[in-house]
């Protein structure tokens, strides 16, 4: 069994190849994370949410270790509340209470830049730092937000944000095959500023989001040339001219004719 590991770790080895300068990165990332917080409400009310993702990307690798190009996103987050709070809501109708709770779900999606710097350890092994500057837009769905004062009930309400993030990941990687590497993160520091409409009412938010050990990501990438033909010119005639000097070729390779 440790022949048959040895041999595995070494054909790795054989296998991999660094990521060259003057290509193009093709690289795609699905995630998981899992994170608890009280996102600055009142000390009783907290949440845990399930977040899934994927944001596939290009860009061109500009030296072996510096890579910039573009990504996208898309995600959906599920929310488990223990608990809630009530706030007052601004009206014209003094007195409506709104029941308020962290979103039970969202959905969001994105475009953006990203630069990736890359350290290889050896022929296999890398560690990355990529940062991302990303424009999203989601939509959210709040669990009996709006109380009714006539009805006596709590109803649920949709909002829609957008905003920008600020995101630094590191992560590991490890070449596999020509230019092909997965990659392997464990979260990151992430910064967001968003304007959220709800009920007709715009509000504005800014947080840090610090994921580590919360937010779980397994990615591949993929370092390609991409192969110019090229094409001469060719001159009137100039096919003629060389099967001609072709058969003079021949001709100085025959041996020489018998005398009679």
């Amino acid at each position: 069994m440790k022949k048959i590991i040895v041999s595995a770790f070494a054909l790795l080895i054989s296998l991999s190849g660094f990521a060259q300068a003057n290509t193009w990165l093709l690289m795609g990332n699905a995630g998981y994370s899992n994170n608890s917080s009280n996102n600055n409400l009142p000390s009783t009310a907290t949440s845990n949410s399930i977040t899934w993702s994927v944001s596939p990307g290009i860009g061109y690798q500009f030296t072996d270790n510096l890579a910039v190009g573009i990504q996208g996103m898309y995600s959906a987050t599920t929310n488990n509340n223990t608990s809630s709070y009530l706030f007052y809501y601004p009206t014209n109708y003094v007195g409506n209470m709104y029941y308020s709770s962290m979103p039970k779900s969202l959905y969001n999606w994105g475009l953006g830049a990203f630069a990736r710097y890359n350290h290889q350890f050896n022929a296999t092994f890398f560690f990355y730092g990529q940062l991302n500057m990303t424009y999203v837009a989601g939509e959210q769905t709040y669990g009996n937000a709006v109380y009714n004062p006539t009805t006596l009930a709590y109803s649920d309400a949709k909002t829609t944000s957008n905003g920008i993030q600020i995101g630094l990941i590191p992560g590991f990687g490890a070449h596999i095959y020509k230019g092909i590497a997965l990659t392997f993160d464990m979260g990151g520091v992430n910064y967001n500023t968003l304007s959220q409409v709800l009920n007709g009412q715009h509000y504005n938010e800014s947080h840090v989001n610090v994921t580590f050990a919360q937010q779980f990501t397994l990615g591949i990438t993929d370092n390609f040339k991409i192969k110019h033909r090229t094409h001469s010119h060719i001159e009137p005639g100039a096919d003629l001219r060389r099967h001609s000097k072709e058969a003079d070729d021949d001709d100085d390779d025959a041996p020489p004719a018998k005398k009679k």
